[in-house]
């Protein structure tokens, strides 16, 4: 599992987050499978997927993850001729797919990240999260380091595909029920740069855009980019509507300050229909 990479000398990295691929939402699938044909293989060198690509991943040993209804087949076929382009594709796993493995990875012709992923790029190194370790509740991340114990995942594994779809089912049902609204933990945020040594985050999980810089007491200077998710149904956005992703253009259209467009204009984001191929 990649802990750091470094963007192409050529070309545009693009980064997107919470896809939540599901049989229950064949619209939003397929404006994503769009994208990939069309816009991604068109106009990136590198895609980085944040987690959470489907909304229930019961497993790498089950060939299309959430059984006969094919959606992880799909996905990794679209992967796969994603790839054959020539396009680099690098998957983090979130809270909806923290099953997601080197098996379904190397059969999509991807690289699996780690949870905390160092992205160079423009100069700097920027931290690449899924975005549920900022979430703030004591209580979720608690369930998380549960869940994701060696322990808990070797057990899960040794289920039935029923009782695996079951107890998934019922907890993402448990995680409705208790939904409150997301609250984003700066010190949370902090700590997780420090440790990487960078200044800037990029996550997904919260579902809504954002850019906000902010300064310690201790005088220093940290940024955070939350990434929008692809909850809009594609009927009611503009054909031209750029796709919920942020670019890191190829050098040297990148600002001198930034690096990085968080709203890219004509000029460094390709437009494009949802439709096409």
């Amino acid at each position: 599992m990649l802990r750091q990479t470094r963007a192409p000398e050529e070309g545009a990295v693009w980064i997107a987050a919470d896809a939540h691929l599901s049989p229950a939402h064949p619209r939003r699938n397929e404006r994503f499978f769009s994208f990939l044909r069309g816009a991604a293989k068109k106009e990136c060198r590198a895609l980085y997927l944040l987690g959470d690509v489907f909304d229930l991943w019961l497993g790498d040993e089950q060939e299309t993850g959430d059984g006969e209804d094919g959606v992880g087949a799909q996905t990794k076929k679209e992967l796969q001729n994603l790839a054959a382009e020539g396009v680099k594709v690098y998957l983090q796993r979130g809270n909806r797919d923290f099953l997601l493995g080197e098996r379904f990875a190397s059969a999509a012709n991807c690289e699996l990240i780690a949870d905390e992923h160092i992205l160079s790029a423009a100069g700097k190194k920027l931290l690449l999260a899924h975005g549920d370790l900022f979430c703030g509740d004591f209580s979720y991340l608690l369930f998380r380091r549960v869940v994701r114990s060696r322990a808990a995942r070797l057990l899960y594994a040794a289920m039935p595909k029923t009782a695996r779809k079951k107890t998934a089912k019922n907890l993402r049902a448990r995680s409705r029920r208790n939904r409150r609204p997301p609250t984003f933990s700066r010190p949370a945020a902090e700590a997780l740069m420090r440790k990487n040594n960078c200044h800037t985050l990029i996550h997904g999980h919260f579902h809504s855009p954002a850019d906000e810089q902010w300064q310690t007491q201790k005088n220093e200077t940290f940024r955070r980019i939350s990434l929008p998710d692809w909850e809009s149904p594609p009927e009611k956005l503009a054909p031209e509507e750029s796709p919920p992703i942020f670019v890191i253009p190829a050098p040297p259209v990148i600002p001198a300050k930034a690096g990085i467009h968080t709203n890219p204009t004509e000029k460094t984001r390709p437009r494009y229909t949802y439709g096409e191929s």
